[in-house]
């Protein structure tokens, strides 16, 4: 049973983050179409394309934040070679729980600020820049992406993320 229910919380994990990337890609590809037709309409016309640059610093926060959890979940994130030691060491288990735990706090903290900041920008009517784009919605991706990310290093801090990885190695042995 643990191992089924493990099954499916790895299939939510790889399919909610495969997604994800797949949506952060297509906003770069959107950043890239609006910063290539900024640029030639800059030099070619003479003029640029209205709100690029506040389009694009949205789409930047929200595309990077998409990222995060499948970075989290793969283990891509950038670590120091120093202080990390052979997997089966009770004292690098203990420094990887450590690391997760604190995290999974510090992102749930996030996401918990990020929410309120999103009601307080829904409330106040907050606008971006020169198109006066609402704030709150991007608020509300980067909180409940920050809930995710907290959620996956939950897993990872309690050993789940050990068992699935050894159910993921079996199954592609297998």
């Amino acid at each position: 049973m643990i191992v089924a229910n493990n099954k499916r919380l790895r299939n939510f994990i790889e399919n909610a983050s495969s997604t994800l990337i797949l949506i952060a890609g297509f906003i770069l590809a959107i950043m890239m179409a609006i910063t290539t037709l900024d640029v030639s309409g800059r030099y070619l016309l003479g003029f640029s394309l209205p709100g690029s640059t506040e389009l694009i610093r949205a789409s930047l926060a929200v595309s990077v934040s998409l990222a995060l959890p499948a970075v989290t979940w793969r283990s891509g994130n950038i670590a120091l070679g120093l202080f990390k030691g052979h997997p089966n060491r009770p004292v690098e288990r203990l420094r990887n729980f450590f690391v997760s735990a604190i995290s999974a706090v510090v992102f749930g903290v996030l996401s918990v600020l990020l929410f309120h900041q999103a009601f307080d920008s829904l409330k106040n009517e907050d606008v971006i820049g020169y198109l006066e784009l609402p704030i709150a919605p991007v608020v509300f991706i980067l909180s409940i992406i920050s809930a995710f990310t907290a959620m996956i290093f939950a897993v990872q801090s309690i050993g789940t993320d050990r068992l699935i990885r050894s159910v993921r190695s079996d199954h592609e042995l297998g």
